[in-house]
């Protein structure tokens, strides 16, 4: 019988195994094959049980329902207390290498093992028993080269965002492909965008998705991902208590709206018109909702404008609750963006969640899950 990740997480398998893909530079590249555990083979190849220490991995949006996404790996950690890594250290460059780490165990047909980090090394520390890795979000990696002076004149937006992607490598098949047809639709809206060839790919991305309340980063597997972060009408996966549920609990949303304001390019190229949308009677039953600051798209046009100001509205003047739930294993595979189903009756949440924030311990084997609904 062939198990699905999920179901093998279910049986709470006390024996877990991560591989550690290192993508090593030179001439000819060659990739550095380790494991937690000596003696995995994953058909083709054998994997040397060398890995000491596992990195640390968390990664939020940040401004929790939109902007780009934030990640932390922490270190890698390599045996090399008999030098057999002396080679590989002389003949190849680690700095910059492509990283890729997998989860799973004996029970588990390695085709079914998931992707949990695909990074980048930044920097190792080496000394006599051990060669450490510093791992690095691919955003750092990617999104860091300038883009050459343009200006967009009523282009799409998707149009403009494929624009800074292409120039950055990062094509069709580096991105989530069902992610982005979707994204397609979502910013079918014209724009205006000038950049005077200073700007890094992450700024001017900055300057365009997250006022259009898109979030956007890479995944568990290394590709590009925006969208807007709609409510879940469903989960990903169903949280089970006493299965894999540690402990929940959660806390309202600080972003609370009783007027929201969205700006837009009237008069290229500089001249702004406002569009407001608000309810006081909200302020009524909560006191310490908020004006929002106007969000200056570079939206040129105020049809686009409103459709934008209705997404902000339809998210943010109703009271939204956070949901965070420690895991065990089963949660390793979800990433932001996915959504799960939780009951908890005494805490008065039920239904599902959309997740904003992912942290993980893989010693430890401890996740934890934000999810927004």
């Amino acid at each position: 019988m062939t198990l699905t990740f999920s179901e093998w997480a279910q049986l709470q398998v006390s024996r877990k195994i991560f591989t550690v893909d290192i993508t090593l530079l030179a001439s000819t590249n060659t990739t550095l094959r380790v494991a937690s555990s000596s003696g995995v083979w994953d058909g083709s190849n054998y994997y040397e049980g060398a890995v000491a220490g596992l990195p640390s991995f968390s990664r939020s949006i940040k401004g929790l329902a939109f902007g780009s996404t934030q990640a932390s790996f922490g270190t890698l950690t390599l045996n090399n207390g008999d030098g057999w890594l002396d080679s590989y250290l002389e003949d190849y460059n680690w700095v910059g290498a492509d990283i890729t780490i997998k989860v799973g165990g004996p029970a588990l047909d390695y085709s079914s093992w998931p992707t949990v980090i695909s990074a980048y090394i930044k920097n190792i520390i080496l000394d006599d028993e051990f060669v450490r890795c510093q791992i690095a979000d691919k955003t750092t990696k990617l999104l860091r080269n300038r883009i050459a002076s343009n200006t967009w004149n009523g282009s799409k937006v998707y149009a403009i965002v494929d624009d800074i992607l292409t120039e950055c490598g990062i094509g069709s098949g580096d991105r989530d492909s069902t992610l982005w047809t979707q994204f397609e639709t979502d910013a079918n809206m014209t724009a205006y965008v000038e950049t005077d060839g200073t700007e890094a790919a992450s700024t001017l991305l900055d300057r365009i998705l997250p006022p259009l309340m898109f979030w956007y980063g890479f995944s568990r597997t290394g590709l590009f991902q925006v969208a807007l972060l709609r409510t879940a009408s469903s989960g990903d996966y169903t949280l089970q208590k006493d299965v894999d549920e540690m402990t929940a609990g959660k806390y309202p949303y600080d972003k609370h709206y009783w007027k929201i304001n969205v700006s837009y390019i009237s008069t290229t190229p500089d001249t702004r018109t406002i569009v407001s949308q608000s309810d006081s009677s909200i302020k009524t039953n909560y006191p310490l909702a908020m004006e929002s600051g106007v969000k200056d798209t570079v939206l040129d046009n105020e049809t686009d404008a409103n459709t934008t100001l209705t997404r902000w509205w339809d998210m943010l003047h109703v009271r939204r609750w956070v949901v965070k739930t420690g895991l065990k294993a089963q949660g390793w595979g979800l990433g932001i963006g996915d959504a799960f189903t939780l009951t908890r009756s005494r805490l008065g949440v039920s239904g599902s969640f959309r997740i904003v924030s992912v942290d993980e311990d893989f010693d430890n084997s401890v996740i934890v899950l934000e999810g927004l609904q």
